[in-house]
Order: C-alpha cells, then structure tokens, then sequence
C-alpha cells in the first residue's frame, strides 16, 4: 500500500487524501530548497549560518545527546525558543526520524501519516475541559510541515527522540548568524556601533555636589557590571546605536554575536518568524499562536539562562543569577533596581514596569511621612479636642434615640467616646492641608514618571520605535472562515433554488468584516449591569464576544472592562460608606423607610468616618499587603506542583519493547514546569486600584500611602521572585510606554 493510500485511510475523505498527497510532493520540494539554501550560504562563506572563521559545527544524528545547560547537543549552538509538544503513540516500537539541527543537509522527517495513532486526547495546552478536535496523526502532520516552514526559513531545529508511548515532545530552535543578520535587517534592530563617546564631567560645586551623591548612594546601586549600570557615576561611556545593516557590518560591534545581539533581540527574532510561518498544506493556519491554539504544541516560550542558583565564583554568574541575587532577594530590598539588566533580560515592556513600580513606590515616601506625621498630630492633640471632651463628659448626659424601631432601646451619648477619639486621630486640623499636597503630589508624581519615561525611552532606544503589523487572533480567524463556510454553503443552496443574489452576497461579505464593531458599543452600554460581584473570567468573557481582531485590540478592550469591572467591584462599597449612608435616614420622628417597612441604615453618632476607615484599612493593609501577595507566593508553587504531578501521571509506562534511555533533566524540562507568563495586565491593574485609594480617600485615611508603600516595597520584590523563579521566559516585546494604563 503507497503513502497515498495510508493517508487516504487515516483522513477518510477524498479531500484529505488530496492534501496528503500534496504534502509528500511538497516535502520533497521543500528538502531540495533547503540543499540549495545550504550551498548558497557554503559559497557566501557562511556555513551553517556562521560567520566565517567559526567551528565548523557537527551533523546532529537522529538519537541525539543532550548538550549542557541551554546548548544544542554539540555544545556550541545556544537554545533561543522552546517549542513543547504532547505525543502519543502506538505501543509498537516505532522509532521517529528526528529533525536534524544542520539547516544543510536538507533532511525532513517522516511523515506522521504513516504512524497509526491512538485515539485523541486532553491536550496540556487546552483549557480544562476542552478536547481537541485534530487526531494526533493530523497534529503531527500539521508539526511537521510547520517545522519544514521554519527551516526553510533559516532556523535550525533540534528534537528529543520520542522513547516513551506517551509524552511531551521538545524542540529547540537556534537562530543562525545568516538568518540573524537577515532578520536584524529587516526589522531595523538598532544595534551598537564601534563609536562612543565620553559624558562630560560636572565641574565646580556642582561636579563636587554629584560626586558627594554618587558616594552616599553607592551602597544602594546593585552589584551587577558597569555596563548594565547605566546610572553609575563610572560608566560615563556611552555608545551610539544604529539601525542594523548587513553591508556596513564594518562600522558594529562584531567581536561578539552576544554583544551585538543580546539574547532578548534573538528570540523576539525567531517569535517574529514563528509568527509568519504559515500551514497551507496540511491546515489553513498561520502562527504559532494558530497552532497552540488548536492544541498542535503545547507551549512556545524562550528559556532561562541555566539555573538561578550560583555554584561558581561571582564573576560566573549568569544574568538569571545576577537578577535573583541582585534584584528578587529580600536581603537587597534597600538597593536600587537593575533596569538596565531587567531591559536585557525580559524586554522593554516588563523593564517599564518595574521602572514605573520604582518611581512610584519612591514618590510614595514623602505623603508617607507627612501622613503619619498628621496621624500622630492626631494623638497629640485628642485631649485637647473640644467635641471629643463634651461627648466623652458623662455629666453632660445626653440621652439619644434608639437607632432601630423594635429592639433597640435610648442610650447616653458618652457610650461612643472611645469612637470619637478614634475618628479624630484620622480627621483633625492638620487633615485638610495634607489632603492639599495630596491633590499637588498627584499630579507631581504623572509629570515625574513622563520625564522619567522620556529618559529610559532615549537610554532604551524607544524614541524611533515604529508599531508593528500584528496579525489575527486565531479565534478572529476561526470566526471568518466559519463565516466563510457558512455564506458559501448559503450561495449554494440559494443558486439551487434560484434565489442567488450577488449584491446580497457582496454586501454580507462586508457585513462579515464588520458586524462586530456595533457590537462593543452595545456591550460598553450595557457594562454597567454586569458590575455586580464580578471577577476577570466575566471581563474575559464579554471581550470575546467582541471578537478582537488583533491582541493588541484585545488586550485593550480587556483592560477597560477590567478596570471598570474591578474598580466598581472595590469601589462600591466604599464610596457608598463615604458618600450615601446615613444621607437618607431622616430626623428623629420622621424617619425614611424602603418599601414602607424597612428604616434606612444610619452611621454611628461619630460619623461614618471610623466605619470607612475601619475598611480601607482592611482592603489596604489585609487584602493588598497580606492577601495578595500570600496567593502570588502560595498559587504559582501549587500551581508548579500540579503540573509536575500531571505531567507525570501523563508520561505512562516506558515501551515494553525498548528501554529508555535516561538523561539529565535539562533546562527546558525545567522551565516547562514553571507557570505560564500571564501578562502585566494584573499586575497595573492592582497598583491602578491601589493608586485610587491613595488619592481619592487620603483625606479619609492618611495613613493610605504608608500602607502602600509598605505593600509596594514588598511587591517589587516579591515579583522579581516570582518572573525569575516562578514563571517561564516571557518574549521580549518592546514598548516605548505604559500605556494605557498611565
């Protein structure tokens, strides 16, 4: 029996034996192309995508042996991205072709189609619940034609042999110094030049007046190199940048590939080519986010630099190691963050936040002080207060009414002298002009983080950053096909009955692209009424009814809904305390009453003051400083365990057949245990909340911002454990601001 016909059977369907048969024609045209790619670059003087002069790197057999740290098995080509997969195969023992890691030789692997698989399975990748619609037979077929794609476009891939029945599969990408260049290019990546230049010194007092701050704050700068220490008072050497160019490769910094591209610039490099590898063959999908999707991979992340624990001396230390000895250590919680390193390491976008939470934590400072200073005022001078005397003076006797109809009783007003004193500790004559600089902080702080912004966005090179051409969700596009399918099995059934219309069918194609705009106005319309106990699975969910087109388009919609969600969720109940009870209960005699039988709730004779400062204390101090960050401990290592154990349950027995060979747990299986990157979004969102207590109650609470700068001061830390211990490699995206969250 021919391929054709094995594929045949496994498809079932005359249409699917088409595509397989496409297929096998395609690889072969695919290996072709790629032997004439390698001899195009054997004449270049690049062989195997290497500068010239570079070791020549050996041919990576199909059972290949696992190199050390984050290296493919030769030792020499680093991991830039990790693809994870899920296999299952029949118990026979069937040993599958493994791709070769030399971009060369131009060797495919088999084709999936001639494997029988085992009947689909719950997908890693998937959300809980939701069975993949693709047999693992199409998933493989769809894997391999999209890592032809990628070798066609210049990566060198790397794969585990598949020895176990059932598993997960790894693929390590490396990104050559051809394709490199080439994408650079492209791209229009800035990159070092040979020159620099020299910043000039201070002179007179105020070069004296520098130097003397450079001197008391040297214990406070981490201790990580001079070069990714841009706010020393030593590296005063500065070098220029330029969009990089394969024919002025003479004026760049080339003596190394690390130099001129740092790691972070190789994997967004090789996202941006697994983003436009398209499946045109074996499915109609483009991305890597398409395929993770449909459960075809299991992850796509870039790894670690090795462990975060040192074993060698000081000047061995890897940057993962730097940052978690240097930056997510509560024994460095006094020194500076190393942003420069953050940047290098995780990207623009996360070095801006933590850039921001720096700023903001340390503007925190001055309304802390001045609102324990009103606060202790407050103490001072409680025996002096002339209400809280008379209401404490139990000569006075003062008889109040009862504060219900039935079962409460008239009692002296002296009871609630204890209450009183608490309410002027919080409101008293110093309050008014706090809340004043409170107003001018809040606007000193926004015009401080700008400039702030302006001076990474120059040190980042930020300024010239052009918006990139994202392309379509996969649930976009799922969407538009189905839409597609659908109109045209409606043309066929209206030119059966004669009743087609091509401006009708003109005019819905159209009405495709575009219905959904409509559609989120109404849902922002109507937000309000969902604004009732809700949490981010609603927010989730109300944006996916509009159906972004982009994930930038979706990550915004999100954020408003969010924060309006959130913030009306938090809000409510203060705002009702401050501003309505006790507004509408009525005077003695003529009391209001809801529905004619119940009598509107009343505050306490002190005022509702106590009450709301009973509760921001509780939402500032409980939920925000305790409770958050115990679950952003607590929730990522559960979450860890969860998966080691289900990985493990899902591995199943070893082949009767062949024993396993056993190896090293590598880097990679180590980061896919790790918990996924989830976005920055919550991490704004609850400073964002945070922020709006600090401004808007501060008159009602002074000690607001000391609570959150206490909360924040452990936050930042607690994160930089959390993204260098906790989680995967997020890619690194850049981004020249915050918004739209400030």
């Amino acid at each position: 029996m021919n391929k054709s016909s094995l594929r045949s059977e496994a498809w079932n369907g005359t249409e699917r034996m088409r595509v397989a048969t496409a297929m096998g024609e395609s690889s072969s045209v695919q290996s072709e192309k790629l032997r004439s790619l390698a001899r195009s670059l054997s004449e270049m003087g690049l062989d195997n995508g290497n500068p010239p002069g570079s070791a020549k790197q050996p041919t990576t057999e199909p059972s290949i042996e696992l190199g050390k740290g984050t290296f493919f098995a030769d030792g020499q080509r680093k991991v830039d991205y990790i693809l994870c997969y899920h296999y299952k195969k029949r118990r026979i023992s069937q040993h599958r072709l493994s791709l070769t890691s030399q971009a060369s030789n131009g060797s495919l692997p088999l084709p999936s189609a001639l494997r029988r698989d085992s009947q689909p399975e719950l997908e890693v990748g998937l959300q809980e619940g939701e069975e993949s619609h693709l047999s693992e037979e199409e998933k493989a077929m769809m894997r391999e034609e999209f890592e032809s794609g990628l070798l066609e476009q210049g990566l060198q891939l790397e794969r585990d042999k598949e020895s176990k029945s059932q598993g997960i599969g790894f693929i390590r990408l490396h990104v050559p110094w051809a394709t490199l260049s080439r994408e650079a290019e492209l791209q229009k990546i800035k990159v070092p030049v040979k020159k620099s230049y020299e910043l000039r010194q201070p002179q007179g007092i105020a070069g004296k007046i520098a130097l003397l701050y450079q001197t008391l704050i040297k214990p406070f700068r981490p201790d990580v190199p001079e070069t990714l220490n841009t706010q020393s008072h030593q590296n005063r050497t500065k070098t220029l940048s330029h969009p990089f160019s394969r024919e002025k490769l003479h004026l760049f910094e080339t003596k190394s590939q690390d130099i001129l591209f740092d790691y972070a610039v190789r994997s967004r490099i090789v996202k941006e080519i697994l983003t436009r590898t398209a499946c045109t063959q074996t499915c109609q999908a483009t991305g890597i986010s398409s395929l993770l999707a449909t459960g075809v991979y299991n992850s796509a992340f870039p790894p670690h630099d090795g462990s975060f624990t040192r074993k060698g001396g000081r000047d061995q230390r890897n940057d993962r190691q730097l940052l978690y000895e240097e930056w997510a250590n509560y024994g460095v919680m006094f020194k500076y963050q190393p942003l420069d390193l953050i940047r290098k390491y995780f990207g623009e976008a996360i070095g801006l936040y933590f850039a921001w939470m720096g700023v903001y934590t340390r503007m925190l400072v001055p309304p802390s002080l001045l609102g324990l200073i009103v606060f202790l005022y407050g103490i001072l001078t409680v025996h002096s207060n002339v209400p809280s005397q008379e209401m404490c003076d139990d000569s006075l006797n003062f008889t109040m009414c009862p504060l219900c109809d039935t079962v409460c009783d008239y009692w002296k007003l002296s009871s609630v002298c204890s209450l009183t004193r608490a309410s002027y500790l919080f409101d008293n004559g110093a309050t008014t002009l706090f809340a004043i600089f409170m107003s001018l902080w809040a606007a000193f702080f926004l015009e401080h983080w700008k400039r702030r912004q302006m001076c990474l966005k120059h040190a980042w090179d930020l300024t010239s950053l052009e918006d990139e051409e994202e392309t379509p969700r996969p649930e976009y596009d799922e969407i538009l096909q189905e839409k597609r399918r659908n109109k045209r099995g409606a043309k066929r059934r209206s030119e059966l009955d004669g009743v087609g219309d091509g401006e009708a069918e003109q005019g819905e194609k159209d009405k495709m692209l575009s219905q959904r705009e409509p559609e989120s106005l109404t849902l922002e319309d109507r937000l309000p009424g969902y604004m009732i106990n809700v949490s981010n699975p609603i927010a989730v969910w109300l944006t996916e009814l509009e159906v972004p087109k982009t994930e930038a388009e979706f990550e915004e919609r999100l954020i408003l809904k969010s924060f309006l969600l959130k913030s009306m969720n938090t809000f409510a109940p203060v705002f009702y305390v401050a501003f309505f009870k006790g507004r509408f209960a009525g005077p003695p005699g003529d009391y209001v009453y809801l529905f004619g039988h119940f009598r509107m709730e009343e505050c306490a004779p002190p005022g509702c003051l106590i009450e709301l400062c009973i509760q921001l204390s509780m939402i500032m101090l409980g939920k925000q400083l305790i409770q958050n960050n115990v679950f952003e401990i607590v929730i990522p290592k559960l979450k860890k365990m969860y998966r080691t154990y289900k990985e493990k349950d899902k591995g199943g027995e070893e082949d009767e057949d062949e024993e396993e060979t056993k190896r090293p747990k590598q880097q990679w299986d180590k980061d896919f245990s790790l918990d996924p990157f989830e976005g920055l979004s919550p991490e704004y969102m609850e400073m964002i909340i945070q922020y709006g207590f600090v401004t808007i109650f501060v008159a009602s609470f002074p000690l607001a911002p000391l609570f959150a700068l206490l909360n924040n001061v452990i936050e930042i830390r607690l994160d930089a454990a959390k993204f260098t211990t906790e989680i995967r490699r997020p890619d690194a995206v850049r981004r020249p601001d915050i918004e739209p969250f400030c």
